[in-house]
């Protein structure tokens, strides 16, 4: 039952597995070696659980594949916070970005002083910019550019 669904789930023939005994072997060593398994599921709040693969919700819910670390990002949501509520994770890590003082501090390490201000001043003076600023890879992208 594992191996079947993991290999719907990973689409090995999309990686170049053709041979059913080459993907049976891959999935019997996944299920052998969980805890040496790293599972990253990206945009848990974008999924609808009640539609996904049964396989991913049972992986996520800690139904299946126990032992293997999983890593799930997602935005902040009421759906991933009643999950993470009925299925507690080990950690929880938040990104919060840039306070604005950061966000100055930052500019100002990383342009002239004549560009700062500038940048700075379009910040201050458009909430969207300064919003998408707070995030520390589109404020690095901004300001190489």
């Amino acid at each position: 039952h594992l191996a079947s669904n993991m290999e719907q789930l990973l689409r090995l023939e999309r990686l170049g597995v053709q041979d059913s005994a080459d993907r049976a072997e891959i999935c019997t060593y996944i299920s052998k070696n969980l805890n040496r398994m790293c599972i990253i599921m990206d945009g848990l709040d974008e999924v609808d659980l009640d539609k996904c693969n049964p396989f991913v919700k049972e992986v996520i819910t800690g139904d299946t594949m126990r032992g293997v670390n999983l890593i799930v990002t997602s935005r902040p949501s009421t759906k991933v916070l009643n999950l993470a509520v009925s299925n507690p994770f080990d950690r929880r890590l938040e990104v919060v970005g840039f306070r604005q003082e950061d966000l100055e501090q930052y500019v100002r390490n990383i342009l002239t002083a004549e560009d700062a201000a500038d940048v700075l001043s379009q910040i201050a003076s458009n909430p969207q910019l300064a919003g998408f600023m707070r995030i520390p890879l589109n404020a690095a992208n901004t300001c190489m550019l």
